[in-house]
Order: C-alpha cells, then sequence, then structure tokens
C-alpha cells in the first residue's frame, strides 16, 4: 500500500525539532520503507514486530536501531570506517495504526549521550 510518511525528530536535551522524512512510502507485512528528505537516496525502513521496532537506515552510512519498550538493546552503525555498537535504551513506545512515537537514549559507560523522541506519522494514499 501506498502511504504519506512524515519523521520527525526531537532532541529531548536542545529541544531541536527536525523533520527527517515527509513524503511517499509503502506499506506491506507491518513494513514502511522510505527515503531521507534532505537525501532522497537514503532508504529507510521501519518495521513493526510484536513486541519490538526495528529502524534501519541503508545508505553510505547504514545503521539499525532495536526499540523494545523499557528495555535495553544494541543498535549499529555501519560505515566505512568500521562498526559502531551503540547501547540503546528505549524509554516509551506507543503505536496506532497511525504510525507510532519512540522515545530513546544512547548510552556510554551507563550515561545518557543522547535523548530523542521519533515521531512516525503515516497517512494509507492508497
Amino acid at each position: 500500500m501506498k502511504v504519506f510518511v512524515k519523521l520527525t525528530q526531537l532532541n529531548l536535551g536542545t529541544n531541536e525539532k527536525t523533520i527527517l522524512a515527509e513524503g511517499y512510502g509503502i506499506y506491506v507485512n507491518d513494513q514502511v520503507t522510505y527515503f531521507e528528505k534532505e537525501n532522497p537516496k537514503v532508504k529507510h525502513r521501519l518495521s513493526f514486530q510484536d513486541e519490538e521496532i526495528i529502524l534501519e537506515r541503508f545508505g553510505e552510512v547504514k545503521s539499525e536501531l532495536h526499540f523494545i519498550h523499557k528495555d535495553a538493546k544494541k543498535s549499529y552503525v555501519i560505515s566505512d570506517y568500521g562498526t559502531m555498537e551503540l547501547d540503546t535504551r528505549c524509554e516509551y513506545i506507543q503505536k496506532s495504526k497511525q504510525g507510532c512515537i519512540i522515545q530513546y537514549g544512547i548510552y556510554e559507560k551507563n550515561r545518557p549521550i543522547l535523548r530523542q523522541r521519533l515521531h512516525f506519522e503515516m497517512r494509507l494514499i492508497s
């Protein structure tokens, strides 16, 4: 199914809001595929599973972020320089038919180095 998607990122430390994606995507088998607003060659896939949401980025730099409500997971950023492993702690997930909200932190030695909220909106086109 064709969908309209909008992904907004809020940095909880600075309150800076950024629209990362806004445009058309494809929704099939509990996965949404769409492209970045500023770099339309970079594809993203958001996968909705029973207990987990996975956000993947496919471009020159690849990433894979795993979110389970109130749980910590390993996430990865892969570039020409190697693979960086991130401690990701999901603080909050809210899922609906219109998208989801994910609030999470990236930690180093049990200290948060980044806290963000992602608001993913999705509307059926056809």
